[in-house]
């Protein structure tokens, strides 16, 4: 240890962003693949007054850092989970470890909510379920609680014996296995008992009886370790808790019936009780039931886990952005409320809306165990850490803590670190908020709902937001992280990257993904035309930005929003070099594009010496880049003429840079170019549809970012001899029910896909278009089927893919993707 430590630690942090002051706080500075924490202590102790560091590596600048305690460890990452370990054994308390291959975020959340009827439950934060996540979660664990409940997920051999250690758990819940995250293991079963390994000194494992291999290896958990084993089953085999589900035939179900209804019974040491599910599809009814045997295993009578349980809402009602009534960020998480939850929630609000005015409005947070006072002390400083400009507080506790939100006057300073500028109004329950409520007063600020479940805050969420049309594009900010991550870890050290945004991002969102990229730290965003740019800027995005289509009316534009301009000809370059000139700019930041056989736009090999004569005469402009665009990266068979651009271009740019004082940035790759020519990435590469989930190679796992979603708006029974649509071009040949649902060609659900064309998702069954699509609407045969009015209709995301779209089409995905009107709302979501 270096330097004298004083105070006490009240927090622990491993990511510089995520730091609004040091008081109180311990950095673990963790190197990383992209990242490494060391080189943001400097910052960090500088700009956000941090004091307290663990290091592994000590940097020449920290002896500058006079009052700074650095604690030298070899690994930062293995202190922390020592530390987390620790913590974890001052605790007798229940502690629930969950895992398996889906379903564990959800199972947490549920059984958390379940659990709070009785106890005071902590719970691992949104899906921290990492290496990192998970001590992190562990280290929130205090003295008042009375459950703990975690998750722990693993992608590689050798992870959960570590997590193990930390969490600790006295149950566990294995939700099933499957094929998520096996590209590290050599089998299912390695798998599974790599995962199994998190309940080795557990005293229960809850189970589903009717998955035979996660029964074969709960019975081999059993009688190496000893571990009590408890089970539901839906097929009547031996279980504890036996269960049965109203409806038809069900495939999801073998030998059970479709849920239909959202009532089930069940047996619970010899006596018979029912209830109602959160939702009729597969997935929904097996975390259901998980989250029963759980609670009612920790203490839960029948009555109040089925009344709980009937209060579950969906997961996606949680962190998820949407556009408020004048296009600004309006931020719903109206699930769940905790300290921790609250920080992640304007840990994003910050980074989504980064110079706008902040509005939060919160409720109660119900059962955290802390003294009121303390509760809203930390509460109040969150909002005066995160800059919070407008706080509505909703319910009787919040309101009477008031005075800790106040600012300070000349004879009280603020206890909380409250300012001046914070404007508070309080209510003592959602419905009188409603009454006075002005959305219209609130739609110049970024908003923030959050709120614990009995306040039911996604009406005011409703109220706020400007779009209601029903069929969403929801865009899953987790994958784009993990196809983010996917594409730099193939890049070799120093190479930068260059995220491609143009066309409403693929038809996601620049605005909002931009946010996001900058959050994740890339070093350029290109955008087709200048008023992209511009919208980025006044967003508050400051990466660099690139212009691929500049047009001559928009160079003083670009000037003025800091736009770097693709330079595509030498009448371009001559224009903006003198536009730069008139405005007084001195080694304005240009980029060369040079056409190699693309044949699109780009400067030819016969322009390269009057361009050098350009350049060499023009202070007022310099290359920032000069690059490329490869036809037929992604097809091998056109391998031969890839390469041929490859060296024309490196010829060209080489004639160039010889010409130059200086060096530029030569790139040249796109997304498929950065599979498969990893030799050529140069200075800089430049990632486009592959962030979304597109690979050129069959064998990567790319996460689905964007999920089209509808309803079913209108069911209907057709006899033989009925027709459906224009044209009268749905024949029915037999009695069948069609569902209506509010998606037509204007919102981009192309017409071709009528008439059996496409297909969509409706209660897990691939239901096929019958007659033609109207400009709203569509209609399906979903046979016979049982379905209900405002059940869930997917277009593309798992299944049916928009790969499948894209080949009913004859098209490829950039297409399917770029045509999702604007009238289609966008809601980004982080788990």
């Amino acid at each position: 240890m270096h330097g004298i430590p004083e105070g006490s630690v009240r927090e622990v942090a491993t990511d510089s962003r995520t730091v609004q002051q040091g008081r109180g706080l311990l950095f673990f500075a963790i190197p990383g693949a992209r990242h490494n924490g060391h080189d943001y202590v400097a910052e960090l102790y500088r700009t956000r007054g941090v004091r307290r560091f663990v290091i592994s590596e000590i940097r020449p600048e920290f002896h500058d850092l006079e009052q700074a305690t650095f604690i030298l460890v070899p690994s930062t990452l293995d202190a922390l989970q020592h530390l987390a370990a620790y913590h974890r054994q001052r605790f007798s308390i229940p502690v629930v470890g969950i895992t398996g291959s889906n379903g564990k975020t959800i199972v947490k959340e549920w059984l958390a909510a379940v659990l709070s009827a009785k106890y005071h439950t902590h719970h691992s934060p949104a899906s921290f379920n990492s290496q990192l996540g998970v001590p992190l979660s562990i280290l929130g664990l205090s003295p008042h609680y009375e459950v703990g409940v975690y998750e722990a997920g693993i992608s590689q051999p050798g992870e959960m014996a570590r997590l193990a250690a930390v969490i600790r758990p006295t149950l566990g819940i294995i939700t099933n296995l499957g094929a998520a995250h096996q590209e590290g293991f050599s089998s299912l079963r390695q798998k599974g008992e790599e995962k199994f390994q998190l309940f080795a000194h557990a005293k229960t494992l809850v189970y589903c009886a009717d998955q035979p291999l996660v029964h074969e290896l709960a019975h081999e958990l059993a009688q190496k370790h000893g571990v009590e084993l408890k089970c539901w089953s839906l097929k009547g085999n031996p279980a504890d808790l036996a269960v049965e589900l109203q409806g038809d035939l069900n495939p999801e179900f073998p030998g059970q019936t479709r849920v239909s209804s959202p009532q089930f019974t069940f047996q619970w040491k010899g006596t018979n009780h029912s209830g109602s599910l959160p939702g009729t599809d597969a997935p929904t009814v097996e975390n259901t039931l998980h989250t029963l045997l759980a609670s009612l295993l920790l203490g839960l009578e029948p009555e109040v886990a089925v009344r709980e349980l009937a209060r579950l809402q969906p997961i996606p009602m949680r962190l998820e952005r949407l556009q408020g009534l004048e296009g600004q960020p309006l931020i719903n998480d109206t699930y769940n409320c905790d300290l921790e939850s609250l920080q992640i929630a304007l840990d994003f609000l910050c980074r989504q809306a980064p110079s706008t005015p902040k509005t939060l409005i919160l409720s109660d947070i119900l059962q955290s165990g802390l003294p009121s006072t303390e509760l809203y002390t930390r509460v109040a400083e969150l909002v005066a850490t995160h800059r919070v400009d407008h706080l509505i507080g909703i319910g009787e506790a919040i309101s009477a803590n008031a005075g800790l939100f106040a600012p300070p006057t000349r004879n009280a300073p603020s206890r909380t670190g409250c300012t001046p500028e914070l404007s508070v109004q309080f209510y003592p329950d959602t419905e009188t908020f409603l009454k006075v409520m002005d959305p219209v007063a609130l739609s110049h600020s970024a908003v923030l709902v959050k709120g614990s479940r009995p306040f039911r805050l996604e009406r005011v969420s409703h109220r706020l937001e400007g779009r209601i049309h029903r069929t969403v594009l929801e865009v899953n900010l987790k994958a784009v992280e993990h196809n983010l991550n996917y594409f730099r870890g193939l890049l070799k050290p120093g190479v930068k990257l260059l995220v491609l945004l143009k066309a409403f991002a693929y038809g996601n969102g620049s605005a909002e993904l931009a946010a996001f990229l900058q959050y994740h730290r890339i070093d350029y965003i290109g955008v087709a035309f200048a008023d992209e740019g511009v919208e980025l800027r006044r967003a508050g995005v400051q990466v660099p930005i690139l212009v691929l289509n500049p047009a001559p009316d928009s160079y003083a534009s670009l000037i003025a929003h800091r736009l770097e301009p693709e330079l595509f000809s030498l009448a371009v370059a001559y224009d903006f070099a003198r536009v730069a000139h008139e405005a007084g700019c001195k080694g304005y930041p240009v980029h060369i594009k040079l056409d190699t056989g693309m044949h699109r736009v780009g400067l030819q090999l016969d322009d390269i010496r009057l361009l050098q004569a350009l350049l060499a005469d023009s202070p007022s402009i310099r290359v920032a880049s000069i690059f490329t665009h490869l036809a037929v990266a992604d097809d091998p068979s056109q391998d031969p003429f890839t390469l041929a651009q490859l060296g024309e271009f490196k010829t060209m740019a080489d004639s160039i840079c010889q010409s130059l004082p200086y060096r530029p940035m030569l790139h040249v790759l796109n997304s498929a170019g950065i599979e498969r020519f990893p030799e050529y990435q140069f200075d800089m590469v430049r990632l486009g549809i592959g962030l979304h989930g597109v690979s050129a190679n069959p064998g990567v796992q790319l996460q689905p970012v964007a999920t089209l979603k509808s309803f079913v708006a209108q069911v209907k029974t057709l006899q033989p001899g009925d027709t459906v649509g224009y044209g009268r071009r749905g024949v029915v040949a037999e009695p069948t029910t069609i569902a209506t649902i509010p998606i037509g060609y204007a919102d981009g659900y192309n017409r071709h896909l009528g008439n059996g064309q496409g297909k969509v998702l409706i209660n897990g069954q691939l239901c096929p278009t019958i007659g033609s699509i109207c400009m709203d609407t569509c209609m399906v045969n979903v046979g016979k089927m049982g379905i209900n009015v405002g059940d869930s209709v997917t277009i593309f995301g798992e299944k049916p893919t928009i790969f499948d779209m894209a080949e009913w089409l004859n098209t490829i995905p950039y297409e399917v993707l770029t045509s999702i009107s604007p009238r289609v709302n966008r809601i980004y979501f982080t788990d």
